[in-house]
């Protein structure tokens, strides 16, 4: 399934900037390491994998439309059917980056590196 992480370019909720080019050697960064990128439910408290909320697998990640996009497998594991059922029911979900890298006085992201995609629960409220 595609999936939509992030608008580009454009401050986000967070007030953080992620510049087209800078998400684009992310990606090349990301595919470099030649292993698939992994999702989990949730924000993790610390950067990376917890293994126990993985739930898809990412790949093709790229740029279209001033958005960064991605294919998504959902996985056979616990989180999987969690993720499933999410999708199924409303309030659905939103997905987003985790990672590390700079972040400048204005709220510009530099120097990014993904470490793997989160599945968030799209609050009723918004």
């Amino acid at each position: 399934m595609k999936i939509r992480l992030q608008q580009l370019d454009v401050p986000n909720l967070n007030k953080r900037t992620y510049p087209k080019d800078v998400m684009q050697k992310a990606i090349d960064k990301a595919r470099d390491h030649q292993t698939p990128l992994l999702g989990t439910i949730g924000i993790p408290d610390e950067p990376g994998v917890p293994l126990q909320s993985v739930a898809f697998s990412v790949s093709d990640l790229r740029i279209e439309d001033d958005y960064l996009v991605a294919e998504a497998k959902i996985l056979n594991t616990p989180m999987g059917a969690q993720l499933e059922k999410m999708l199924s029911e409303p309030p659905s979900v939103s997905y987003r980056t985790c990672g590390t890298g700079n972040v400048d006085e204005n709220g510009v992201i530099s120097n990014f590196a993904i470490c793997c995609i989160n599945a968030i629960p799209t609050s009723t409220a918004s």
